[in-house]
């Protein structure tokens, strides 16, 4: 179920705290290099999946996102490449992530960009998960229809691909305005990594299907 409301500015983090993992990753507190297509980014431990969080650079906009239990990710605000997290999940836990975005100026808006993906195993590519977007260089997020910012969910397979392990639940968007505008965004929801293995390579059918239509409506003034 998603749901949309209009909230105080969330807490920011000051830097990247979750323990990142594999070749990519070799500066603590820092983010990695980012897979360039080769899939390179090791395999986990037993009982673990390895993920990927990205944060493409948005401009005029902070982002990090903060897994709990695991800590926090933070863009490299002076990479205009955007920033790459690797870290790996405990298989059968369920993870609250929420997806913070912070204007560096009221009156310009807020752009809201993270994409998260499952590494298959072996290197065989990625499970895509959630890709969710809103703005652009020259627009912010619009202020008439947030509940839009969820289209990348909708119809669960165009984003989350039905053989990786990974369910999302309990969606919800909170943002903060200011004249008209988003200045600060929050977007939270439940990661399931599933027991079960996945079932397939990227891309290829299979039985699973996630129920992610999201429900409800855009926050009124």
């Amino acid at each position: 179920m998603t749901a949309c409301a209009i909230a105080g500015a969330p807490a920011f983090p000051p830097t990247t705290t979750a323990r990142l993992v594999g070749p990519r990753c070799d500066r603590p507190g820092q983010p990695c290099q980012c897979d360039g297509g080769d899939g390179q980014v090791g395999e986990p431990p037993e009982g673990f999946r390895r993920f990927e969080v990205r944060l493409p650079a948005a401009r005029g906009t902070a982002s990090a996102v903060v897994i709990d239990g695991l800590g926090a990710l933070v863009r490299d605000e002076a990479n205009p490449a955007g920033s790459c997290f690797y870290l790996d999940l405990l298989v059968g836990s369920t993870y609250q992530v929420r997806y913070l975005a912070q204007a560096e100026h009221r009156d310009r808006g807020v752009v809201a960009a993270f994409s998260l993906r499952e590494a298959a195993p072996a290197g065989a590519g990625w499970y895509d998960v959630l890709h969710q977007s809103c703005g652009s260089r020259d627009e912010p997020c619009p202020y008439e229809s947030p509940a839009d910012w969820t289209a990348a969910i909708r119809g669960g397979h165009r984003f989350h691909d039905e053989c990786g392990s990974t369910e999302l639940e309990n969606i919800n968007i909170e943002g903060g305005l200011y004249d008209r505008r988003f200045i600060d965004v929050q977007f939270t929801f439940d990661l399931r990594v599933r027991s079960e293995s996945p079932e397939g390579p990227p891309g290829s059918r299979c039985r699973r299907r996630l129920n992610l239509a999201p429900e409800g409506q855009p926050p009124q003034r």
